[in-house]
């Protein structure tokens, strides 16, 4: 559906939808690709965490922790970033 979506209309949030159900289906490339579509105009700090921790489940601890120091410095960090990056250091 958000395929469909996307081909019609592309949106951040919709490759965010994307990502986000590719994840979930362990299409773990697909949804590094819809990530990085669903931040190419805008960071929010939730959808950067997501992103950040997708890589973290995928080994990429160095990509990880940059995104997540980035969250960190634009004075957005949550309880959710702080976690994410507390596995960075497991």
């Amino acid at each position: 559906m958000a395929r469909a979506a996307l081909a019609l209309q592309p949106s951040a949030d919709l490759h965010h939808l994307l990502a986000k159900t590719l994840r979930r289906q362990g299409k773990w490339n697909e949804a590094v690709r819809a990530y990085e579509s669903a931040l190419a105009d805008a960071r929010p700090p939730a959808r950067v965490t997501e992103y950040a921790e997708l890589l973290i489940d995928q080994g990429k601890l160095a990509e990880a922790e940059r995104l997540l120091r980035e969250v960190h410095d634009a004075a957005a960090e949550t309880p959710a970033s702080l976690t994410a990056l507390g596995r960075v250091y497991e």
